[in-house]
This record gives C-alpha cells, sequence and structure tokens, in this order.
C-alpha cells in the first residue's frame, strides 16, 4: 500500500472515525478562560459555600466590579451551563464529593 492508494486513506479515514466514536464520550475538552480559571480556583477553594455573582464579581476583579456589578453574571451562568459549577436557589458554588455523590445517587447513576 502506498500513500497514493485510495484504499490507504480509506481505511485510515475510517480508522479515525472509529477511534472518535469510542472515545468522543468520554474525553469532555473543556476551554476555560483566565477569567472562568479564576472564578473556578476561588469556587474550588471554598467548595460547598454559596456564593452570589456579586460576591464572586467582587472577589475577582474589584475595579471591574465598580464599573459593572453584574459581569460576573454571564461568566457563572455559562459555568453552570457546562456544569463546572452549580446553581442552587440562586446562589452559586462548586459541590463538594457528598453534594456530587447524593446528586448521583438522585440520579440513579
Amino acid at each position: 500500500m502506498t500513500i497514493g492508494d485510495s484504499a490507504w486513506l480509506g481505511d485510515l479515514v475510517f480508522g479515525c472515525s472509529r477511534f472518535h466514536t469510542a472515545f468522543a464520550g468520554l474525553v469532555r475538552l473543556t476551554v476555560l478562560t483566565i477569567m472562568e480559571w479564576e472564578i473556578l480556583q476561588i469556587m474550588k477553594q471554598a467548595e460547598g459555600v454559596r456564593f452570589s455573582y456579586k460576591d464572586i464579581g467582587k472577589i475577582v476583579d474589584r475595579k471591574e466590579f465598580r464599573e459593572n456589578a453584574h459581569w460576573a453574571r454571564p461568566i457563572l451562568e455559562k459555568m453552570v451551563f457546562e456544569r463546572l459549577i452549580w446553581k442552587v436557589d440562586g446562589y452559586y458554588l462548586y459541590p463538594t464529593e457528598e453534594m456530587k455523590a447524593k446528586e448521583r445517587q438522585k440520579q440513579g447513576r
């Protein structure tokens, strides 16, 4: 088989396609912005503690908070959507292992 052979190319594409299908559900690549990473680090340090979006905004970037007190809300909502953090009763939190276990048990996993 040579590189110019179309069968070789077909095998390569099929092999890559099969590999992607097998591992697509197992590998989850999340690229975080610097602000998302900073927010996540703060919330991980205080896992289980509930924060308002204003609390997070003030802690992460006080200057930005003075200009716009609501700047962190869209970032936090995106992180909730990506399941990096949870939103409970209007507050954001990084769940503890016990909280994650209870949620998995409730969902029947």
